[in-house]
């Protein structure tokens, strides 16, 4: 947990990130910088790093494979602001990349084009959760 009091997160949020996500005591350092560094990969600073981690502790026990699947899957789709999405809506660092494909195939049964689908999606990219 030492990698999170170094980014700047407080003791009194980290309490708050323990109940919500109670196996971060269990991750190592290695495991809680390595998915960090992704989201620096995508230009994220340690603010936005740090509200994204505060807002969503439960990213912390994502695979790091899981992680970049789902990356890669909104990078094909030409989504590419990720620290505007990712700052906006935390939570969808919780979804796998096959989710978005059910999402996308449920709407396309719906009639809607993938452009339509994709624009629905980009306007809330809370739809994963609510569908």
């Amino acid at each position: 947990m030492n990698e999170l009091i170094n980014i700047g997160i407080s003791i009194n949020d980290l309490k708050t990130m323990l109940e919500i996500n109670p196996s971060i005591k269990a991750l190592n350092d290695k495991d809680i910088k390595e998915n960090i560094e992704i989201l620096r990969l995508f230009d994220l600073d340690e603010k936005e790093i740090k509200h994204i981690l505060i807002s969503n502790p439960l990213y912390l026990s994502r695979s790091v494979d899981d992680i970049k699947d789902l990356l890669k899957k909104l990078s094909e789709l030409g989504f590419d602001d990720f620290n505007l999405i990712f700052d906006t809506n935390p939570y969808l660092l919780n979804n796998d990349s096959y989710e978005i494909d059910e999402y996308i195939e449920e709407n396309m049964k719906k009639g809607l084009s993938i452009k339509e689908i994709l624009e629905k999606f980009e306007s809330n990219f809370y739809m994963l959760e609510e569908e």
